[in-house]
């Protein structure tokens, strides 16, 4: 079929449509498109919907990671002074350390302790409290605080000082708070009235040497905690040092079984009082003592009560000597007293007192002894008048002690005059 008569069918199938089947048509055709618009529009407002949502949800995410940055930034910026406050640390760390050992004295080694207390915790209110048997003194404080005289003093377990040491831990103001109310109310009841933030104890080989005490919140707590904490370590370890150098130096001055001054000692403090008496034209007198006997008491009872009898001398002099005289251990069973500003006639009524206290105790084992008691011979000698230095005084001291023991024992004799005191008259 030719494209006209394909055209003229299509003509003629029009014309034979009619009006009603057209209307339908275009109504059917006018829904479909009111239709297809509607789903179009439908489908507009959906995606107009999603993009608002996901710029609400864009505009959150950019507010969250801009608060993220900055906390970052001041993370970044709380990093950065820490890390300068701990170069700064790490500088004064050695400066510290090295002045607390070489501190020679407790008082300036206290003082040290405030100043670097002070320093590596930013701080301006430290006191430390010393330990005294059962009591804590104050022992410093910072220079804006003054200790009155006689200094305070808590007892070990009172208030927040004395609970910090009787613990033996480090304490914060939130740690206090934390105990049980019987323990805060004992707190409470402090007669220092001393602020506590931070208290620390100095403890050296178990021991509890005393207390540190901060008195304000530092700007960073942890880590004025930790540097708290640090420097009453250090303090015990330099505290722990001075106490073994002056036990050392107390070991070199004192005879160790009488606990008297050592020869060496006593001798040095002899030369000292020899020069005052020439310079000042005074006397200076010397006693010497001997045990009568002795070796025979040892012998019979053992070295053991041999020294036990040399204690118990040792604290007869010890108690009736004068405030100004000093006694010490010759040797064996001998002793020396020094006597400033002394005659020999008042030297030998000292030394006749302390022979008759000797004689009239009640030392154990006194039976196996002659006369049933313990005696002493003694010498007693003076500057100028019997020697001109240390070894010429002891000389004549020691050989009047002779002149006793030869007449009988338990008598002072007075050297140069021949004279005796004791149990006999004094003779010439």
């Amino acid at each position: 079929m030719s494209f006209a008569e394909k055209f003229s069918a299509l003509a003629g199938w029009i014309q034979g449509v009619s009006s009603t089947t057209w209307l339908v048509v275009a109504f059917l055709t006018f829904g479909m498109g009111m239709l297809w618009g509607r789903g179009g529009k439908g489908k507009d407002d959906a995606q107009r919907l999603n993009r608002e949502q996901e710029l609400v949800h864009t505009r959150k995410r950019v507010e969250s990671l801009g608060q993220i940055k900055k906390r970052l930034e001041s993370s970044v910026d709380a990093l950065k002074r820490k890390n300068g406050e701990m170069r700064g640390l790490t500088s004064l760390l050695p400066d510290a350390v090295e002045k607390l050992n070489t501190a020679g004295k407790l008082e300036d080694l206290l003082q040290t302790l405030i100043k670097i207390t002070e320093r590596l915790v930013g701080i301006q209110d430290v006191s430390i409290f010393l330990r005294d048997r059962e009591v804590l003194v104050l022992g410093a404080a910072s220079e804006g605080s003054s200790i009155p005289s006689p200094a305070p003093t808590i007892r070990i377990g009172e208030g927040r000082v004395g609970w910090v040491a009787q613990k033996g831990i480090t304490m914060r103001e939130s740690d206090f708070e934390e105990e049980s109310n019987l323990v805060k109310a004992s707190m409470a009841d402090d007669p220092l009235g001393v602020p506590t933030r931070i208290c620390s104890p100095m403890i050296y080989n178990g021991k509890l040497l005393g207390v540190v005490n901060v008195g304000e919140t530092p700007s960073d707590p942890e880590q004025g905690l930790r540097m708290v904490r640090m420097i009453t370590s250090l303090g015990a370890l330099a505290m722990g040092n001075i106490m073994l150098k002056s036990q050392l130096l107390k070991g070199s001055e004192t005879d160790s079984l009488t606990g008297l001054s050592s020869l060496q000692h006593f001798l040095g403090w002899f030369g000292k009082e020899l020069n005052k008496a020439r310079r000042y034209n005074r006397p200076l007198s010397l006693i010497h003592f001997d045990l009568d006997a002795f070796q025979r008491y040892n012998e019979q009872n053992g070295y053991l009560a041999g020294d036990e009898v040399l204690r118990m001398m040792s604290k007869i002099f010890s108690d009736h000597l004068r405030e100004q005289d000093m006694v010490a251990r010759y040797g064996g069973k001998e002793f020396i007293v020094g006597c400033p500003e002394t005659l020999r006639e008042s030297a030998g009524a000292l030394a006749e007192k302390l022979r008759g206290i000797i004689a009239n105790h009640p030392f154990p084992h006194m039976e196996s002894m002659p006369e049933g008691r313990i005696s002493v011979s003694g010498g007693v000698c003076t500057y100028p008048d019997d020697g001109a230095d240390e070894a010429e005084l002891i000389r004549e001291a020691v050989a009047a002690t002779d002149i006793s023991k030869e007449a009988g024992g338990n008598r002072i004799s007075l050297a140069g005059s021949q004279q005796e005191t004791g149990e006999v008259s004094l003779q010439q």
